[in-house]
């Protein structure tokens, strides 16, 4: 997953609404015109304040350093310019209803650039996550003979079909080593230096 997720600091907001809540039961709770009250509420606001800058800067560095070079984080983060150029590809080809099948992690960003359906997706939004992960990485790595690999495509109506080998690079998925040319049921549509995209013809 990327390290970079924008309602992280969703949380922080109960807290701070919980924080004020307990400075209001303190202020409460001390005698009223209280040199000791005005004291006590200042330093624990300073107190907390301080207590939160590590953090502030160590989240600040992060956001402004910490992603540098990009090519060392994950390809949610910091796609590849080819892979996109590919799924622009598919958005500007292709219905949204077709199925696109990709290795995984990078068919979660099939929806959200090519806005096609895609058969592997988010493992916790995903029925049967991990038997559909199994079965598109048996299909990538040619263990499918081929009438089984055809028969997989015509089950889920798979009309597309994204080869990367970008996780390869990442050593992600090590033994991952297609060669889907040897499928005369898919048709090669699109290519560039990272990205081929066929076309299943039977569909």
């Amino acid at each position: 997953m990327p390290r970079v997720q924008f309602n992280r600091t969703i949380i922080y907001l109960p807290l701070s609404v919980f924080a004020v809540q307990g400075l209001l039961f303190l202020k409460k709770s001390l005698p009223k015109k209280s040199i000791f009250k005005r004291q006590f509420l200042s330093f624990a606001t300073i107190f907390l304040l301080l207590l939160s800058l590590p953090n502030i800067y160590s989240q600040t560095k992060e956001r402004f350093l910490g992603f540098q070079p990009p090519e060392q984080f994950d390809i949610l983060v910091y796609p590849k310019k080819t892979l996109v150029e590919a799924l622009r590809w598919l958005d500007k080809n292709s219905q949204e209803q077709d199925v696109v099948l990709a290795e995984p992690v990078i068919s979660n960003l099939v929806p959200f650039i090519s806005r096609n359906t895609t058969y592997l997706g988010y493992h916790i939004a995903n029925l049967n996550y991990y038997q559909k992960q199994e079965k598109t990485l048996s299909f990538l790595n040619d263990i499918l003979p081929e009438t089984q690999a055809e028969e997989f495509l015509k089950e889920n109506k798979i009309k597309y079909v994204l080869d990367t080998k970008l996780y390869l690079d990442l050593n992600a998925y090590p033994d991952l080593s297609t060669d889907l040319t040897r499928y005369k049921f898919l048709k090669p549509v699109y290519q560039n230096p990272d990205a081929t995209i066929y076309k299943v013809t039977n569909n």
